[in-house]
């Protein structure tokens, strides 16, 4: 089914119950493609686009997805700087993180 249009909403739905159900992370109500941790003790969010997953947290949050990259074929985890839906992420020198969308 890969690469088919049909295909986006049963891997949407596919994906969004692992992370719900397995990895017990909470959908928004703003963006369905949205997920933060239930347990406060986990700082970080899930951001889906189409089959892109962008994971940010501090280290406790990440062992969560290493949980996804367990059970789906998935690119090494990429830090600092990096793309995502083209968008470029990058750290300035005093520490803020700078998204733009420069070529």
């Amino acid at each position: 089914m890969y690469g088919l249009p049909e295909a986006a909403s049963p891997w949407h739905s596919t994906y969004s119950t692992l992370l719900s159900k397995v990895l017990l992370l909470k959908k928004t109500s703003i963006d369905p493609c949205l997920f933060f941790p239930r347990d406060k003790r986990f700082q970080g969010m899930v951001a889906l686009h189409v089959d892109d997953t962008l994971c940010v947290g501090n280290d406790e949050f990440m062992k969560i997805e290493r949980g996804v990259e367990k059970r789906f074929e998935s690119n090494p985890v990429k830090y600092l700087p990096f793309t995502f839906a083209g968008v470029n992420y990058h750290r300035e020198p005093d520490g803020v993180v700078v998204c733009d969308q420069k070529d």
